[in-house]
């Protein structure tokens, strides 16, 4: 059964584990914390930046677009006021030059003031296209002051491919409507200029009209709602964003079209004629961060079986110890000889019960006592010289001695003493035995045979006497 003093070291060494654990835990916890964070401010950064790039090459991109159409309109208005028509071998070589100069263009193309589509790219008058039903061509045709018109995603009908157009109104000279020339570009292509190589396998961009409408997502999801052109289905938290009139802002959702949780940066771009998000997957961001966590646990795990093994070999040794004392002090107590350990000074380490008998004093008062304080020794500086000659060369030797009671009577021993090493300091291990009796023994012999001496002298004596009166009598 475990003493107390076992029981409070394992306590102690549960707490001193539990608390490096805990320490450790703590630690690792918040270097993560500080990791993940960093990681979660980079991407926000990442996605603002690459924001900023698209909103600044959209913009160029529209600008350019816009600049060939005021010079289109601006000849296109001075043939009406030089010839009162189009002349349509050069608007059609005009045409031509700007569509090569633009890159991504579908094509240029001009409709009349009744909405019929009559020269610009693959043009075929013949043909009879009209946009007159476009909400479009009524809107240019209605409000002379409108300038660049962007439209949400069409479905060309002279080209037959999804775009979205630029158009600017074109007005005779006396300022009645003459037309509207009109730039296609591809959503294809636009899916194209928004794709960002650096947003990771789960990155997204996707760009809206300014009524939300989905132009072009990359990468695209047509079999989801969500995904498909013309869509509105926006996360609660643009939705919130956008009802407080926010032109840009960076958010974190999980209510993504696609399930994937993301960080996303919103931009309202081209004076707010469309809106541009992108965004990083926290699956992409985060992967060096769930591989350290993952790195962590391993090192939290392997320095709990460490520190763990550690306390055990620690209790384990430590209890060995306590045995193997205890052990020792019952000899000690147990022992019938004067058991004691010297230092080098001659100072009383240990000792046992009979020893302290010896003397006549307690056990603790033995303890840290000099040699000096009991030795009877009769030579000459006591008997310390000859216990440090035999700690000097390592001997084991008898030696016959008194001790000084501390009534001050003497008492006859004989101690077995040897060299030994504790801790690395050497020591002399002594056991003094009780030779009273042996001594009183001896003493009596000595006596008795003094005695028969003496009687033998006196015996002897006698005889002499009466043989020198035998010899006198026979003379």
């Amino acid at each position: 059964m475990p003493t107390r003093p076992t029981r409070l070291l394992k306590l102690q060494l549960l707490a001193v584990f539990i608390a490096l654990n805990t320490v450790a835990a703590l630690w690792v916890a918040s270097t993560l914390s500080e990791d993940r964070d960093y990681r979660v401010q980079k991407a926000e950064s990442t996605t603002q930046n690459l924001a900023l790039v698209l909103d600044q090459n959209i913009t160029t991109a529209v600008e350019k677009i816009d600049l060939a159409l005021l010079s289109l309109v601006d000849e296109f208005e001075r043939q009406f006021r030089e010839g009162g028509r189009l002349d349509a071998v050069r608007a059609n070589e005009l045409v031509l030059t700007y569509t090569k100069r633009l890159e991504g263009l579908n094509g240029i193309r001009i409709a009349d003031a009744d909405g019929t589509v009559v020269l610009g790219t693959d043009v075929v008058p013949q043909a009879r296209v009209s946009w007159a039903d476009r909400p479009f061509f009524a809107k240019l045709r209605d409000h002379p002051d409108e300038g660049l018109l962007i439209t949400p995603p069409l479905l060309g009908r002279v080209s037959g491919v999804w775009m979205i157009s630029f158009l600017r109104r074109i007005n005779r000279p006396d300022g009645t409507f003459g037309g509207i020339v009109a730039a296609s570009v591809p959503l294809e292509h636009l899916r194209a200029l928004v794709a960002m190589p650096n947003l990771g396998s789960h990155g997204v961009v996707a760009l809206r009209d300014a009524d939300f409408g989905l132009i072009v997502r990359h990468p695209s999801l047509p079999t989801l709602p969500s995904g498909v052109v013309g869509s509105r289905n926006l996360p609660p938290e643009l939705a919130a964003l956008v009802a407080a009139g926010q032109t840009r802002a960076t958010y974190h959702t999980q209510h993504t079209a696609d399930g994937v949780e993301r960080i996303l940066s919103y931009r309202r771009i081209e004076r707010g004629r469309f809106s541009l998000l992108v965004g990083m997957g926290s699956e992409d961001y985060l992967a060096e961060w769930h591989a350290s966590v993952r790195d962590s646990l391993l090192r939290l795990a392997l320095f709990a079986v460490w520190s763990g093994l550690g306390c055990w070999l620690l209790w384990n040794s430590t209890r060995q110890l306590r045995q193997a004392n205890e052990r020792s002090q019952a000899l000690l107590r147990g022992a019938s000889d004067g058991i004691h350990v010297l230092d080098e000074q001659g100072l009383v380490v240990e000792a046992s019960d009979a020893f302290a008998r010896m003397l006549g004093r307690r056990l603790e008062d033995v303890i840290g006592m000099h040699l000096s304080q009991w030795d009877a020794h009769p030579g000459t500086g006591g008997m310390l010289p000859q216990l440090k000659l035999m700690q000097e060369h390592g001997e084991q030797a008898l030696l016959e001695t008194r001790l000084r009671r501390a009534d001050g009577s003497l008492l006859d021993v004989e101690i077995a003493a040897y060299a030994i090493s504790l801790d690395d300091r050497p020591m002399l291990f002594a056991s003094a035995r009780d030779i009273t009796e042996r001594k009183q023994s001896e003493s009596a012999i000595r006596e008795l045979n003094a005695d028969l001496e003496r009687r033998v002298r006196q015996r002897t004596a006698e005889l002499e006497i009466v043989n020198a009166g035998l010899l006198q009598a026979c003379d």
